[in-house]
């Protein structure tokens, strides 16, 4: 199956030949993230990723303050009901616990599918406009 963000299709395994500045292998959250980053630099991007998105897998589900400055640089914002806010972390083993609040901020719970549906979004919103 074929993405508009993607060059492989993965139904006739035909890799075009691409002329792009920066070639990103991996459209999750960080590959997109880069991805949009340089395309807002003046890059010319292609991402490549066999999976369709979004990738339904239990990580990324927990955005720290600093991912969410970085996600507001570029340009996302995450919507208060489509997350939940939390004010620290906290770890157990065995008895023992350890936690700690975010000395700035908060952080934001949310469905990784949400995020990544998010990033794609804005991903084909800047690296449509080629330069």
């Amino acid at each position: 199956m074929h993405h508009p963000l993607l060059p492989y299709d993965c139904r006739t395994d035909l890799v075009p030949m691409v002329n792009t500045d920066i070639f990103v292998v991996g459209g999750g959250p960080a590959g997109l993230a880069t991805a949009i980053a340089a395309r807002r630099k003046g890059f010319s991007v292609t991402v490549a990723d066999p999976i369709i998105p979004p990738a339904d897998k239990a990580c990324g589900e927990g955005l720290m303050p600093d991912a969410l400055a970085a996600l507001s640089n570029l340009g996302l914002s995450i919507s208060a009901a489509a997350s939940f806010p939390f004010r620290g972390i906290r770890f157990l083993d065995r008895g023992t616990a350890v936690d700690a609040k975010f000395p700035v901020g908060c952080a934001l719970g949310l469905r990784r599918t949400t995020l990544h549906r998010m990033l794609v979004n804005q991903a084909e919103a800047v690296l449509s406009h080629a330069r």
